[in-house]
């Protein structure tokens, strides 16, 4: 038997955004003169979890946690308020942190953006602590 205390996301995928986003940025890689070429893997993982993903339709079972960042190029316009809607529907189990950053979240960068890599990290680990009340 498993038991879930609670789950977290980093830049959850929505399939229409993803499937536009992909095709926008091989259009503009060819474009550019650049040749755009994707790892099967990655395609795999696409192919065989993505299409299940489907949080916005589900009751919450156990407290989530949604990281997102605001420079994502795979998200539309749209995409953060819908997530934050969602979230306010059954705000103790649901939360969304949207942080100023791109679709790499969970890399850790050099430069300037350690400090977004670490305020990331700190909301994860909240979380984590709170849900196993440690």
């Amino acid at each position: 038997m498993i038991f879930v205390a609670g789950y977290l996301t980093l830049n959850p995928a929505q399939i229409d955004a993803f499937e536009k986003a992909v095709k926008a940025m091989v259009d503009d890689a060819h474009a550019s003169g650049f040749s755009c070429n994707f790892h099967e893997l990655s395609w795999m993982a696409h192919a065989d979890y993505t299409h299940h993903y489907t949080v916005l339709n589900r009751p919450s079972l156990v407290p989530s946690l949604h990281l997102m960042g605001s420079k994502d190029w795979s998200y539309p316009p749209e995409y953060t308020t819908s997530w934050r809607a969602w979230a306010d529907q059954d705000p103790k189990m649901r939360r969304i942190a949207v942080f100023n950053g791109a679709h790499n979240l969970w890399m850790r960068p050099r430069g300037n953006d350690e400090a977004l890599f670490e305020e990331v990290v700190a909301s994860m680990t909240a979380f984590i602590t709170e849900i196993l009340g440690i």
